[in-house]
């Protein structure tokens, strides 16, 4: 059979998969209707992306970078930091802000090309005294600019910020 031929069916196959409810209704005996039907639409996935990929003659250089210049700040600017999670302490850190990273990563076959693209960046912020690097969603942090913000970032601080003000009075409604 042709490849074209192939790939027609595996469409069809896909479309016919989407109706979750006609073939539970079908499977209402099997242990695990969702589950068996998610294999088998997972199955159908891979082997036509294993029919598109056996024509790939070029791997396709991403369109953008993993690592850009950040939003906010410069590449190595001294910030503050304090991440969030319970084994930092509520500490405030010395770090460096690396740029903005990409958190994820998607492939795409276009034709006869496989092409790598970075998506969702987030600024990365090296912490020497962890040894580790912090991301800016998993963090409070600021760009140090003078001798006088070389400070901890307080609850204050972040009791200030507005969306932080909105979440709290959000909170405090439903519970009154």
């Amino acid at each position: 059979m042709e490849k074209e031929k192939l790939l027609a069916e595996i469409e069809s196959a896909q479309e016919q998969l989407k109706d979750y409810k006609r073939f539970i209704d079908l499977m209402r005996d099997k242990e695990d209707p969702r589950g068996i039907l998610t294999k088998l639409n997972q199955t159908i996935g891979h082997i036509e992306m294993l029919l598109k990929a056996s024509d790939i003659k070029e791997l396709a250089h991403p369109k953008n970078t993993a690592l850009k210049t950040p939003i906010f700040g410069k590449n190595g600017a001294l910030v503050q930091i304090r991440p969030c999670g319970e084994k930092y302490k509520n500490k405030t850190f010395l770090g460096f802000l690396i740029g903005e990273i990409a958190l994820g990563s998607s492939i795409e076959i276009l034709e006869d090309k496989i092409q790598l693209n970075f998506s969702g960046y987030n600024p990365a912020i090296f912490v020497p005294e962890l040894g580790e690097v912090i991301y800016g969603c998993a963090s409070w942090w600021g760009e140090i600019e003078s001798e006088e913000e070389l400070k901890q970032i307080t609850d204050e601080d972040i009791d200030n910020v507005w969306y932080v003000k909105m979440l709290k009075q959000s909170l405090l409604k439903k519970e009154g």
